[in-house]
């Protein structure tokens, strides 16, 4: 889809969609705990939640054949729980297979997992067991979550040991946290985590509804950052969500900023960060280059694109202080970009003609409606 979207004041109110991390995190173990359909998922669901109940639900089959879509994260978390379930044959988009794995994928093997390959689509089977499991923690911190959920499934004790400092750890610590409501143990240790086999997943006595989406909400702080006037709703302020932070740096953008908890905040932090009267380095930004596209120079170019200057470096991000006044930008299959230039067109005299702009179906279908609804101007072309 082809957006041509205008200058406009935002204003309004908009009650955030479920957090596809946190939804995610609690079908799975609600499955795993036998009833799926405990998980209260209201309204339109996002592909990757679509994509995490399609894929569960095929887990019950004899032979089960795993589509995740476009989701790293249902792509993650499920080929470790498949192979300590028997195994699955896994698959999903173009976009998807050249997301890394292969580090997930030896620390199954190095643990009596048969896989066909080291890229989609393959194959896990049974044979896995509980030992010693190490692998990298700056890679994804999905591959640790994957392993969160599936080792406790085994008949022994594990180990995770990270070889390397652990990023996005937030969501690490959502895992852990919904594993706890389900009855799970796991350990930090010093290099890593612990996890006692042997273990059941326990249905909660209460409800299962996943929060308000910080990420999804993050859109919505940078357009009142930008001079919109958006009140939000069903949002935690005690969330375990990393991107909880964007309501801080919204208000407050220092001249250098880690990235590496928040990398789904870089494309709309890089707008804002053009309209400041210094420049902003964002650090600890090269594994940007696989999320849904080449984030790291997708978001130089985006804002290159819509007339600021940027520069994209080995491990980080150079924005450097000239308004935007727009242009013609792609997404390139990547929702974060979509949105982020939606915002930026909300201050860009010349308007944005954005390229794929369907993508935000990914996390936020109901995303445009907003838009438009709180007074963006939008023209399908």
């Amino acid at each position: 889809m082809i957006a041509r979207l205008f200058p406009a004041a935002l204003r309004g109110e908009v009650t955030t969609p479920p957090s596809k991390s946190d939804a995610q995190r609690l079908l799975i173990a609600a499955w795993l705990a036998g009833d799926i359909d405990r998980v209260q998922l209201n309204g339109a669901q996002s592909a990757d939640i679509a994509a995490c109940v399609r894929c569960l639900h095929a887990l019950s089959n004899p032979e089960p054949c795993l589509d995740c879509g476009d989701s790293g994260a249902v792509l993650r978390f499920l080929t470790p729980v498949a192979a300590a379930l028997g195994g699955a044959r896994m698959t999903g988009s173009h976009q998807l297979a050249a997301r890394p794995m292969g580090a997930l994928l030896h620390a199954l093997a190095e643990n009596g997992c048969r896989v066909s390959g080291g890229s989609l689509p393959f194959a896990v089977s049974g044979g896995l067991r509980g030992g010693v499991y190490a692998l990298p923690g700056d890679v994804s911190s999905q591959f640790i979550s994957g392993l969160l959920f599936a080792l406790p499934l085994l008949g022994q004790d594990s180990q995770i040991r990270l070889t390397s400092p652990l990023r996005s750890a937030g969501y690490v610590d959502m895992t852990r946290d919904v594993l706890r409501r389900f009855g799970v143990r796991s350990m930090r240790t010093e290099d890593g985590f612990s996890v006692p086999g042997g273990q059941t997943y326990r249905l909660p006595a209460h409800e299962l509804a996943p929060e308000g989406d910080w990420s999804g909400a993050a859109v919505w702080l940078a357009v009142n950052a930008l001079g919109g006037r958006i009140a939000l709703r069903g949002l935690k302020d005690d969330s375990l969500q990393s991107d909880r932070r964007m309501a801080q740096l919204a208000c407050t953008l220092p001249g250098t900023v880690d990235i590496a908890d928040i990398p789904d905040l870089l494309p709309l932090l890089c707008v804002l960060a053009a309209f400041k009267p210094a420049g902003t380095r964002f650090t600890h930004a090269g594994r940007l280059r696989y999320k849904e596209s080449d984030r790291l120079n997708g978001c130089a170019r985006l804002i290159c694109d819509l007339g600021g200057l940027a520069q994209a470096e080995e491990d980080a991000l150079l924005v450097q202080p000239r308004p935007l006044t727009g242009g013609e930008t792609d997404a390139h299959g990547d929702h974060r970009m979509a949105m982020a230039a939606a915002a930026a067109a909300c201050v860009c005299p010349q308007g944005v003609l954005l390229r794929g702009a369907e993508c935000v179906d990914k996390s936020y279908p109901a995303f445009w409606a907003d838009y438009k609804r709180l007074g963006g101007q939008m023209h399908v072309l």
